[in-house]
């Protein structure tokens, strides 16, 4: 359970301090206080903030409205009430509450600047309640037919049921209980005993005197309490209506912070909607273009590997591929296929006419089999490779064909 911290706000100016009373998560009442407005949201840091404003701020009443739709009843009440109000529907609040079985709506009534000026002076002081109701609802209830009466100072607050009664001075309860029970004594609601709740030391006893005079059973409460005490044991939030509703609920209040901000919220919603799918886009792009690249490096791989059959790892196949032809065929001279290439290249393109037919490299040997203009381009190459290279060159075999040329060499390191 959640602490709950009671503040009390009277009539008439605020002063510099208000009653608060704080209840510990188990439910047990602490220290009665008179705390600085100051201080507030440090004591209301972590709880539930109830806010107990005056009744005689407030209209207390009921209107009967012949449906059940929330909707309706919302929107009929105020222009049923309206005969009983000083001031015009536009400037009021109404705090409506559920229908009972007779239709009957019990009914809060405040002003909007009241409101406004309640709730000011609470924010102005970083206080955000949870609940604000009257201090009339927080009476002690019974399920015997029975009034509460808290008397506090020269002011009597009378709970004639759930969310119902008024507020009177001293000196003309008795009128004002005489006139309600009058009306009362027809119909549904009429007590049979009287609660007497005092908030002070004595002074109660010529009142206890007076209600008996009503032909009712007066019970007195024998402790003197703190009133918000009392007020604080009788709120039922369940059953308490709660001003904070309509334009005041704290969910309408969210919503006018982030109202301003809506537009940005679904620019925002949207650019990162549109981000999103670009990166899904470009996700499957990329994979396409992988599988593109992929599918390049296998086959680069196995026309520069020609004896290659399967692709594994094209990356680590390649550099033993190369590592092969740069010197896994070394011969006894030293020399591997790539340097023996690089050193008779000049030759070979200085060489008029030749045509390369084909090369084998094979233990340290490279044979050539070439087509060139003559005998005598044959020989001349033959003793540029021995001079450029260092290499042994044999002429194999040199055949005349076509007014051509046809030789085969073998080339050796030096030292083979």
């Amino acid at each position: 359970m959640q602490p709950v911290l009671y503040i009390r706000l009277t009539g008439g100016a605020v002063s510099a301090t208000l009653r608060t009373l704080h209840v510990t998560e188990e439910g047990v009442p602490g220290t009665l206080a008179d705390t600085a407005l100051d201080e507030l949201s440090v004591l209301a840091g972590g709880c539930r903030v109830v806010v107990i404003v005056p009744a005689a701020d407030l209209l207390l009443t009921s209107a009967t409205v012949p449906s059940r739709s929330r909707q309706r009843i919302v929107s009929a009440v105020p222009y049923l009430l309206e005969d009983q109000l000083a001031s015009d529907v536009e400037q009021l609040h109404f705090v409506i509450g559920a229908a009972d079985a007779a239709g009957r709506v019990a009914t809060v009534v405040v002003e909007h600047q009241k409101m406004q000026q309640w709730l000011e002076l609470l924010r102005t002081h970083h206080v955000e309640p949870h609940t604000v109701v009257a201090d009339l609802c927080c009476l002690p209830q019974s399920d015997a037919p029975e009034w509460s009466l808290l008397l506090e100072g020269d002011t009597v607050l009378v709970s004639t049921g759930r969310n119902q009664g008024f507020v009177v001075d001293a000196d003309n309860l008795m009128l004002m209980l005489r006139s309600t029970l009058q009306t009362r004594e027809k119909g549904a609601g009429a007590p049979e005993q009287l609660r007497l709740i005092s908030s002070g030391t004595g002074g109660d006893l010529a009142l206890v005197e007076q209600l008996s005079e009503l032909d009712l059973v007066v019970l007195r409460e024998d402790e003197s309490v703190d009133a918000l005490h009392h007020l604080a044991q009788g709120f039922d939030k369940k059953q308490a209506l709660n001003l904070l509703q309509g334009r005041y609920s704290r969910r309408e209040q969210i919503g006018k912070l982030l109202r301003p901000w809506r537009a940005a919220a679904a620019m925002l919603a949207a650019l990162l909607l549109f981000s999103g799918g670009m990166t899904v886009v470009d996700y499957f792009e990329l994979s396409r273009e992988k599988v593109a690249l992929q599918q390049n490096i296998d086959q680069t791989y196995l026309a520069a590997c020609p004896g290659a059959r399967k692709v594994v790892n094209a990356r680590a196949q390649m550099e033993q591929c190369l590592k092969k032809l740069r010197g896994g065929g070394v011969g006894p001279g030293g020399e591997g296929l790539l340097v023996m290439l690089s050193s008779i290249g000049d030759a070979l393109k200085a060489a008029n006419g030749l045509q390369l037919q084909r090369l084998s490299f094979r233990g340290g040997q490279l044979d050539m089999a070439l087509a060139i203009n003559d005998i005598q381009g044959l020989d001349q190459l033959k003793q540029r490779i021995i001079k450029d290279a260092g290499l042994q060159v044999e002429i194999l075999s040199a055949t005349s064909r076509n007014k051509r040329i046809e030789a085969r060499l073998q080339l050796k390191g030096k030292d083979a």
